[in-house]
């Protein structure tokens, strides 16, 4: 009789009814604020279409079809490309979705702001450490994953990434091509920030003395060693840098505090002046000028918090910008007989447009404690290859960047390890640009209407730590402004994101006829090489002399 009544008080009609508008609401409520927010942002004429977001799953087909049809190949090798076309479409439909969602604009900045504050809960990128410390979660990941040259972690990274994934095998490569030139290659992992401060993630490492490290890595210093490979680990001297109450990382980005730069800048000079590879210059007569700056971690930006949050404030450092003896500001010198290729840890205090001053990065201590000229290649993300790839292409197009060198020093995150494509590149016989496509000369701009062939990926709003992206577009069909047609095509490089924000060029997609001011890659690439940017599948399309576009009228 007891269970009776408990189920007849358990189905009460008002219950019910209550049960079913809950769920009527959330089956209808949220695409009905969707549609009601993208109307107005038509209405308000930042929205090309009124048409729901959701609809565009519909145009997701066209793409995989172009493929099938162009592929030169076996129907089964068009088949393959097709689907793994209609793959990457799909992903990049559901990161649109995301960006363009109502509720994740309105819902998600509060939402966090209470998991992170009372909770202490990041999100799929971020861990929320201790005492206001934050943690990007790859780098996590290197500390607690298996160990990267672990024959399985390598196979299984080479079958579902499609990447390769021995870092070993691109950096023999790269010693011996620099080698057969008479350059000495210094190879210079940096270490990740709970490498160096597990205490603040984790309180068992309280008042221990320990820098943690993947599985692999002395595997991997002993195997370059062994083949006559320089390795400079930066980590033996965090670790004698750490003391209690001393912090060597920002609490809420991923890179190094500017002492800690100061610090490791030294210690490679004294080791490359000691080397005895350069021969001695008269002292170039480098100063420094002391300034402050204050800004928002680039973690702390990717847990998207109001703007008004006070959970992470922005932190305020002390930089000490390098200038030239006229007193200009610290640059690369192209004539330099040292080239230094690097990452986002070079290029903080270095990038005006990362936040953290100019002019006060790494590379500017280095160069200041040797008192000698420096050149770099510098690339937000990919430190695996891209800024060897950059080599690659420069020697392509008749720039060599090795020329006059003598030492050649290859930085790049230790987390790259695990994650990064480890490119085999040619830097001595490369194959030719395609005939097809055309050049702009120097400080040429053109107005130019074709279709899109291809679109490089782009990472959703602060999935990463970098908030500018730059994506690459194969452009056929080409048109003037005229009425006249270009034989060729072209492969170029657009702002995708800015601070954050998806640009228009952030969701072009193949057949999509558009209209963009063209102007050499080479007039803007000094200013613009450094920024995180993505390049499209074909290898073959990496040779073509890229254009710097951008979003014009018709």
């Amino acid at each position: 009789m007891a269970k009776a009544e408990i189920g007849r008080t358990s189905i009460k009609p008002a219950v019910v009814v209550c049960m079913i508008v809950l769920f009527v609401a959330v089956m209808f409520g949220a695409p009905l604020v969707q549609a009601i927010w993208e109307m107005r942002q038509h209405m308000a004429g930042t929205r090309d279409t009124p048409l729901p977001a959701a609809f565009h799953a519909f145009n997701l087909i066209s793409s995989p079809i172009r493929t099938v049809v162009r592929t030169k190949a076996g129907l089964f090798h068009r088949i393959l490309s097709a689907n793994s076309e209609l793959k990457r479409e799909i992903d990049r439909f559901e990161d649109r979705l995301e960006d363009e969602s109502a509720l994740v604009k309105l819902v998600l900045p509060p939402t966090q702001h209470i998991l992170s504050g009372l909770l202490g809960a990041g999100n799929e990128k971020v861990y929320c450490g201790r005492d206001g410390w934050l943690f990007y979660r790859p780098e996590i990941d290197y500390l607690t994953g298996p160990g990267f040259l672990e024959p399985r972690e390598l196979a299984y990274r080479e079958e579902n990434e499609s990447v390769q994934s021995d870092p070993r095998l691109a950096i023999l490569q790269f010693n011996e091509q620099l080698r057969r030139r008479g350059i000495h290659l210094v190879v210079l992992p940096v270490p990740v920030k709970p490498m160096v401060h597990p205490e603040k993630f984790a309180s068992s490492y309280e008042r221990k003395e320990i820098l943690l490290q993947n599985p692999s890595y002395d595997r991997f210093r002993a195997d370059l060693e062994r083949a006559d490979v320089t390795v400079f680990d930066m980590s033996l001297i965090m670790a004698s840098a750490r003391n209690p109450g001393r912090d060597l990382y920002l609490r809420t980005d991923t890179h190094w505090r500017p002492e800690t730069i100061e610090r490791a800048a030294s210690e490679l000079a004294s080791f490359v002046t000691e080397s005895g590879w350069l021969p001695p210059i008269p002292s170039v007569g480098y100063s420094r000028e002391q300034a402050t700056i204050s800004n928002q971690g680039d973690i702390a930006a990717m847990l998207q918090l109001p703007r008004e949050q006070t959970l992470y404030p922005q932190e305020t450092v002390n930089i000490m910008s390098v200038l030239t003896p006229d007193g200009e500001l610290w640059r690369a010198s192209s004539t330099a007989d040292i080239l230094v290729l690097g990452d986002s840890f070079f290029n903080i205090y270095s990038m005006a447009a990362m936040g953290w001053g100019e002019a006060a990065g790494f590379i500017e201590q280095f160069s200041h404690a040797l008192q000698r000229p420096v050149d770099c290649i510098l690339r937000n993300d990919n430190g695996a290859f891209s800024t060897r790839k950059i080599l690659s292409d420069e020697l392509v197009r008749g720039r060599d960047r090795l020329d006059g060198k003598r030492i050649v020093i290859y930085q790049f995150a230790t987390r790259e390890l695990v994650v990064g494509d480890w490119k085999l590149l040619d830097l001595e016989s490369p194959e030719k640009p395609p005939d097809r496509f055309f050049r702009l000369a120097p400080e040429q701009a053109i107005t130019v209407t074709g279709i899109v062939e291809s679109v490089s990926l782009v990472p959703a709003p602060h999935s990463v730590p970098y908030k500018d992206h730059i994506l690459t577009v194969h452009l056929s069909g080409i048109e003037h402004e005229d009425g006249t047609t270009e034989d060729g095509d072209t492969v170029i490089h657009m702002w995708s994101m800015r601070d954050n924000v998806w640009t228009d060029a952030a969701r072009y997609r193949p057949g999509q006829r558009i209209t963009v001011l063209l102007r050499p890659w080479s007039d803007v690439s000094l200013e613009l090489d450094r920024f995180n940017r993505s390049e499209l599948d074909d290898e073959r399309l990496w040779l073509a002399e890229p254009c710097w576009g951008e979003p014009a009228t018709p």
